[in-house]
C-alpha cells in the first residue's frame, strides 16, 4: 500500500509518501519521496488571532498542489493533518472547512497531546529507546514527552516554536544578543511552571522536528568530528551557538549553505533545543529521522489497521 501524509505546519506544508511494507513482522513506512512548500503560515496570524485570507489561500493552494502530486504518483491514500498555527487560529473552524471543501480532503487538527504522542510513537518505532525525554520543536509550538519502559508517562508543551519566536522577538534575520536573551526568557517562563518540575532529568534528549534536524545538519557541516551518526554532545551545540553569536557572517554563511530555507528560524529553534537540553541536564542529543508524519501513520493507520478499523484517508 502506498500512503501519503500531508502535514500543514506553522513553517511548511510538507508531504511525505511511503510504501508500507512488512519488516520484522510489522508494517514499516519506507519513504518514497517528499515535497515541501515553504509558507511560514504562522506569519499570517493577525492581531485578533485569525489566520488571514491570504494565509488561508496560500495554504489551500499548497495542499491542493500536494494532493495533485499524490494523485499522479500512484498513491492509494492521502491523510492530511494540521498542527499549531491552524490549531491556535481563532477562525480555525472556517479555515478547516475551506481547506476540506476546496481540496476535497479530510483535515484532522491535532491537539498538542496527540502531536506529542505521535512524535513518541515515531521515535519508539525507529530507535531502541526505553527511557528518556523527547522534544519536538516545531514552528509554532514545542512538545515534550517523558517516557519510561517504552511508554509515555508525561506529556507537556508550550506555544513557542522557531517561527513564532522569530516573529515575536527578532527584528533582523538573525537574533541579536538581546533578542537571544529574550527568546531564552520566553522559554524559561514556560519551563518554570510547576507542572514542568515533574519532567525530571535525562542524560539523553531525543529530538525531532525541522529545527532539530537543522541543528544536526549545521553541526555536521561546521563540526563534523562532534557528530556520531545522528547524535551529538550538548557541549557541541553550545559551542556552535557561541560561534554563531560571535560571528554573524559565519552563521549566515553556514545556514545558507546547509538549510537556506531556515535562515530566519534555525537559530530560534536551536536556542529552544539548547535551553531544553540544559533544563533536563542532558549530555547528548539524538535526532530521529522519523517525526510526527511517521507517528501519524503509526497511530492512525498502522495501529487501527491491526484492529480492523483503520482510519481511512482520501482514496485516490
Amino acid at each position: 500500500m502506498r500512503v501519503a501524509v500531508i502535514d500543514v505546519g506553522s513553517n511548511t506544508v510538507h508531504m511525505c509518501a511511503y510504501d508500507v511494507e512488512e519488516q520484522a513482522g510489522r508494517p514499516f513506512p519506507k519513504r518514497l519521496f517528499k515535497v515541501k512548500k515553504q509558507l511560514g503560515l504562522a506569519a499570517y496570524i493577525d492581531q485578533d488571532g485569525n489566520l488571514t485570507k491570504e494565509g488561508e489561500d496560500r495554504c489551500i493552494d499548497a495542499v491542493h498542489q500536494l494532493v495533485g502530486i499524490a494523485r499522479t504518483s500512484s498513491i492509494d491514500q492521502v491523510h492530511v493533518f494540521a498542527t499549531a498555527t491552524i490549531r491556535q487560529a481563532a477562525n480555525r473552524k472556517q479555515v478547516v472547512k475551506r481547506i476540506q471543501h476546496q481540496c476535497n480532503v479530510s483535515l484532522e487538527v491535532l491537539s498538542p497531546e496527540e502531536e506529542a504522542l505521535m512524535d513518541f510513537d515515531a521515535v519508539s518505532y525507529e530507535l531502541d529507546a526505553s527511557d528518556g525525554i523527547l522534544a519536538d520543536i516545531g514552528g509554532g509550538s514545542s512538545e515534550v514527552v517523558r517516557f519510561s519502559g517504552k511508554a509515555p508517562v508525561l506529556v507537556l508543551g508550550f506555544p513557542l516554536g522557531s517561527l513564532r519566536l522569530f516573529r515575536d522577538f527578532v527584528d533582523d534575520v538573525l537574533p541579536s544578543t538581546s533578542e537571544r536573551v529574550a527568546i531564552e526568557d520566553a522559554v524559561a517562563a514556560h519551563l518554570q511552571k510547576p507542572e514542568w518540575g515533574a519532567l525530571g532529568e535525562s542524560k539523553t534528549l531525543y529530538a525531532v522536528g525541522g529545527s532539530c534536524r537543522a541543528a544536526l545538519k549545521l553541526l555536521s557541516h561546521c563540526s563534523p568530528a562532534s557528530v556520531d551518526q545522528r547524535a551529538f554532545p550538548v557541549l557541541a551545540l553550545d559551542a556552535l551557538l557561541s560561534d554563531f553569536a560571535q560571528n554573524r557572517c559565519l552563521a549566515v554563511r553556514s545556514i545558507t549553505q546547509v538549510c537556506p530555507d531556515r535562515i530566519h528560524t534555525a537559530l530560534p529553534g536551536m536556542l529552544v533545543l539548547q535551553y531544553l537540553a540544559h533544563a533536563v541536564r542532558a549530555d547528548r542529543i539524538v535526532v530521529g529521522s522519523f517525526g510526527v508524519r511517521e507517528g501519524y501513520l503509526i497511530r492512525r493507520v498502522f495501529s487501527q489497521k491491526s484492529k480492523g478499523e483503520g482510519k481511512r484517508g482520501k482514496q485516490l
